[in-house]
């Protein structure tokens, strides 16, 4: 008994070992992102657009929601040290396009812009621009060029804000700063010397020169045209409609009147009903009310008239 709890005890052993070995290589050359991220269909709300065109050396890419708390853009890559070309992403401005030459560059005035970023990279390198830098990010500028910006970044898997204003100097520090490229912004690139691991960007903002946000424009649903004549003829309904109110609400208190007045008034209703002349306020509609008046009137005046007959007998 003892000999077999001993050979089962040391399986188990084994087991455990082995599967620990097998899973550390996994562990350790994918350096994914902390997060729980779960693709969606539509692109996070943003000023400016992804050129999905122009991803470069990405093996997965998505629209992501992060945590269910956020949106997100998400890239991943596994690089094994033979592809040498940059992994690199393109935000756009607005009817901006650098798929098809001749390149479609329509400037934005942007006094500074941000975002915010998390990476894990486990083989980080030189970007072909600059081989001593792992990460660069360019101006994407309307007179064509790629004015190159040199940022601090941390591959820790934690979120980091990148913040590019007026005063940030350009490579090489000649002096320039993206102050000089203001005017001429249509987008930006970001762009690495190699990835290993995974990338996330998220809350890209723009500010113009006077330091006031730039907001994405806003669609609304397009309204049915309504021609003039259907404008009028509304106005006529309401108008007739006021007209007709205003006449029949006087002819209304008058009858209200009239059938609580006594015997004198009821007699001399009865008299102007059989010459049949209207008043001068009987017009329209309101005629209409003071004719069934009338009738009523002179269906009382009759039975009043009846009674007193029976009465001279």
């Amino acid at each position: 008994m003892k000999k077999m709890m001993t050979s089962l005890v040391a399986t188990l052993c084994v087991g455990v070992a082995v599967g620990a070995l097998a899973s550390e290589p996994m562990t350790a050359s994918a350096a994914y992102l902390p997060y729980e991220i779960v693709a969606i269909d539509s692109a996070p709300v943003c000023v400016l657009t992804l050129e999905e065109a122009k991803i470069k050396n990405m093996s997965d890419w998505k629209y992501c929601r992060v945590d269910d708390e956020y949106d997100a853009w998400y890239f991943a890559d596994v690089g094994d040290g033979t592809d040498q070309k940059n992994p690199e992403i393109r935000f756009i401005a607005d009817g901006v396009q650098t798929v098809t030459k001749p390149y479609t560059l329509i400037p934005m005035d942007v006094g500074s812009f941000s975002f915010e970023y998390c990476m894990a990279n486990d083989d980080p390198r030189g970007v072909l621009d600059i081989s001593t830098q792992d990460y660069i990010v360019q101006i994407l500028a309307s007179d064509g060029t790629y004015p190159i910006i040199i940022p601090k970044i941390e591959a820790d898997g934690d979120w980091h804000t990148i913040t590019i204003d007026s005063t940030t100097k350009l490579y090489p520090n000649d002096g320039s700063t993206f102050a000089k490229y203001e005017e001429m912004f249509c987008g930006f690139l970001f762009k690495m010397g190699n990835l290993d691991g995974g990338f996330m960007i998220k809350n890209i903002t723009l500010y113009d020169p006077y330091g006031y946000e730039i907001y994405p424009e806003e669609e609304y649903p397009e309204e049915e045209e309504t021609s003039s004549e259907e404008v009028m003829s509304s106005e006529e309904e309401i108008i007739s409609s006021e007209e007709e109110s205003s006449f029949a609400e006087p002819e209304l208190s008058e009858s209200v009147e009239t059938s609580t007045s006594q015997d004198g008034t009821s007699n001399s209703i009865a008299a102007s009903a059989t010459t049949g002349a209207p008043t001068g306020k009987d017009k329209g509609c309101g005629s209409f009310g003071v004719g069934a008046m009338t009738l009523s009137a002179l269906a009382a005046a009759g039975l009043v008239l009846g009674v007193g007959k029976k009465k001279r007998k």
